[in-house]
């Protein structure tokens, strides 16, 4: 079953108590947005990040960091693709917010 399916509408959030829980659905719901938005789906990206899961070979060939928000370029293996890693400091520490895009 695909996530595709799945709705993101604020109604059909977690309860406004659950603070972890509704910052952890907005963030998934933005990750499917900008999926679907690039015309990809969960499934194709899981199955891409398990294929490369087996090339542990990551290389950090810069860092770029202005404010609160930072970019790496990182190659995967020694002739790899180079991709941007993109992060941003909330409450003094780093999130990722796009992984090789």
């Amino acid at each position: 079953m695909g996530f595709d399916g799945i709705a993101v509408e604020t109604h059909q959030a977690p309860d406004a108590g659950d603070l972890e829980l509704q910052t952890a659905w907005v963030e998934f719901a933005n990750v499917l947005t900008q999926l679907k938005s690039a015309g990809g789906d969960c499934e194709t990206e899981i199955g891409d990040a398990i294929a490369d899961a087996t090339d542990y070979d990551l290389q950090v060939r810069s860092v770029k960091i202005t404010g609160n928000n930072a970019t790496a370029q990182v190659r995967q293996g020694k002739d790899g693709k180079v991709s941007t890693f993109t992060f941003v400091k909330e409450g003094g520490n780093w999130r990722a917010t796009a992984l090789g895009g």
